[in-house]
């Protein structure tokens, strides 16, 4: 499938993930926001002897898709700092201890 828009990032605007708010984000419901453009971007066909043929538009359902979920939203930018990295694996680690301590109590 070949993309129909080509953006450069530069040229998005950008948001921190601090300043990020539910109207930046890309929310759905399936049934009420995505069926009805896969459903119009759609062709049904009924041939003797093959049944119903099912083609998709996939260039009009991407234009579609982005016109009503991406376009007009900027990049969220999240930078991964040092002390969630350190934390992550701390609590890793913890959670290794704590299953080599119940791994030797039930032997013992």
């Amino acid at each position: 499938m070949t993309l129909i828009y080509t953006i450069s990032f530069r040229d998005l605007t950008h948001v921190s993930l601090a300043q990020a708010t539910s109207s930046h984000l890309i929310a759905y419901d399936v049934e009420r926001d995505l069926m009805p453009l896969i459903l119009a971007q759609c062709n049904y066909s009924l041939e003797v002897g093959k049944g119903t043929v099912v083609e998709y538009n996939w260039a009009g359902l991407e234009r579609q898709l982005i016109d009503r979920f991406i376009r007009g939203r900027p990049l969220i930018d999240y930078q991964v700092s040092f002390l969630s990295l350190a934390f992550g694996k701390s609590l890793f680690i913890q959670y290794k201890i704590i299953c080599i301590c119940s791994l030797i109590h039930t032997l013992s």
